[in-house]
């Protein structure tokens, strides 16, 4: 092919200005002729484009794909091809489900915090003095984990004698959402007390698993009876609404520093032990059944008349004690004159003789 059929063929396929300075540079290098230096030339604007993949992309024109390959044959010194490589945006993470998400210690914090309209309700008590160790865990499950409300701690240590629940008494109130969440969170709770610290607790009121949907079948059997015998449904009592679970734990170690011991009380038949260890109790009632039935109230007038009780019988034995030893004091002075009395007739006897 003549030089004049390439050059006439290049510049016809070419359409700017730099496929047209590259196709003269080709020919005019096959023809031995130089130009110069080369000024910086500016690259084509399909290489500033931002393209899927790396690869230049296709033309259309066949004639223009066989000029390509035919100045990159002829080109001794052929133009530098710059691989565009496309670089993606960040690509936003998929949203994690309500029911996936852990809720971390900052967050729990801040919503608990007093600017959150539930922080009053989901507001951990202060410890009471020299508390037990498995309190302040305790506390953290059952108002993070289980979701028990509004808790209270009553502190019945110093009650005296007392009460039935065990001596060294620390009773923990919650409030539950409704009759099945007090099931289940009785259950949870026992079982995370079996499973963490090998406690054998005792949960009065609680149904298991598949007790209450048997004592609702049972129910649902006596009221078609009732109905089949004309009897209204309130006649039938329904004994799966509760309100109430009382978890009883037991006794656990004191606070630190504080050894468990026990000591033998004298003048006392049967339980004449006394220890120091820690009786926990937990009170898990519904909002209505708790505003009804006002344990906390209860157990708080119990223990201020028993202080009041304790105070009296203090002031009583504080009495009792001045009086016994205003008693000793005179009966020493009676002695004391009565002594001096005998010696004064003593030595009168002695010198009667001597008088006479």
């Amino acid at each position: 092919m003549p030089p004049m059929s390439v050059s006439s063929a290049l510049s016809t396929s070419a359409r700017c200005s730099y496929c047209h300075i590259a196709a003269l540079r080709s020919l005019l290098a096959f023809t031995g002729v130089e130009l110069g230096p080369r000024s910086p030339e500016r690259p084509p604007r399909w290489m500033n484009r931002r393209f899927l993949t790396t690869s230049t992309p296709s033309r259309s024109n066949p004639t223009s794909e066989n000029a390509d390959i035919t100045s990159e044959n002829l080109s001794p010194d052929p133009l530098p091809v710059q691989s565009v490589k496309y670089i993606p945006a960040n690509k936003p993470q998929p949203a994690i489900p309500w029911y996936l998400q852990v809720q971390s210690q900052a967050k729990r914090d801040r919503e608990r915090d007093s600017s959150h309209p539930l922080a009053e309700r989901q507001r951990i008590p202060d410890l009471p003095e020299n508390s037990p160790p498995i309190l302040a865990e305790l506390l953290e499950h059952v108002s993070v984990d289980i979701g028990l409300d509004d808790l209270s701690i009553l502190d019945l240590r110093a009650m005296e004698p007392p009460p039935a629940l065990g001596a060294n008494l620390i009773m923990v109130f919650g409030t539950a959402r409704s009759e099945k969440h007090v099931h289940v969170s009785g259950d949870r709770f026992c079982r995370w007390l079996r499973s963490q610290y090998k406690l054998r607790p005792f949960a009065d009121g609680l149904l298991g698993r598949n007790e209450l949907k048997l004592r609702q079948k049972r129910r649902a059997k006596r009221v078609r009876l009732m109905a089949t015998a004309g009897a209204p449904d309130t006649t039938v009592e329904d004994d799966t609404k509760t309100g109430w679970v009382c978890v009883n734990i037991g006794r656990v170690d004191p606070a630190e520093g504080m050894e468990e011991s026990e000591e033998q009380l004298e003048g006392i038949v049967g339980f004449g032990t006394r220890s120091n260890g820690v009786a926990l109790v937990v009170q898990i009632l519904m909002e209505g059944r708790r505003e009804e039935l006002n344990l906390e109230g209860l157990w708080k007038r119990m223990l201020n008349d028993n202080l009041k009780e304790q105070r009296r019988l203090r002031k009583r034995d504080e009495q009792s004690e001045r009086n016994q030893q205003e008693v000793d004091e005179d009966e020493q002075e009676d002695d004391a004159l009565s002594q001096m009395a005998r010696l004064r007739g003593s030595e009168a006897g002695k010198y009667a003789p001597l008088l006479a």
